[in-house]
Parts: structure tokens; C-alpha cells; sequence
């Protein structure tokens, strides 16, 4: 199972190339968004640098699986 990190994930997309040759088929997770928000802000000496604007977007968590 792959999956690209938050936040990195809302600039990079997963190497077509690779995802067709290891034939991985997307996966998402949508839920718990609250929860996910509070452990992000727990990161205090990145989430500033990371979010300056102080908005976590809603993300959905995408696992790459055969």
C-alpha cells in the first residue's frame, strides 16, 4: 500500500507511470476530519510554516492498493 503524505499530497499526485506498472487502484478515506485537523495543529513548529493562512484544508487520504 502507498499513500502521499498530508500536506505534501495537495501539490504532488502519485507517478501515473508507476500506478499503471504496479496496477494500483486508488482508495480514499474521507472521515475524521476534526481529528485529523487537531493532530496537524499539534505539530506546532511546522503547522504555521506549512498553513500560514491557519486553514487545514479538508483532505481526503488517498491509499494506492493492488
Amino acid at each position: 500500500m502507498w499513500f502521499s503524505d498530508f500536506p505534501y499530497a495537495l501539490e504532488h499526485s502519485p507517478d501515473p507511470a508507476f500506478v499503471r506498472r504496479a496496477d494500483l487502484r486508488p482508495w480514499s478515506f474521507d472521515g475524521g476530519f476534526e481529528t485529523k485537523e487537531s493532530l496537524v495543529r499539534g505539530y506546532t513548529t511546522q503547522v504555521d510554516a506549512l498553513f500560514p493562512s491557519g486553514v487545514i484544508p479538508r483532505l481526503a487520504e488517498t491509499y494506492w492498493t493492488h
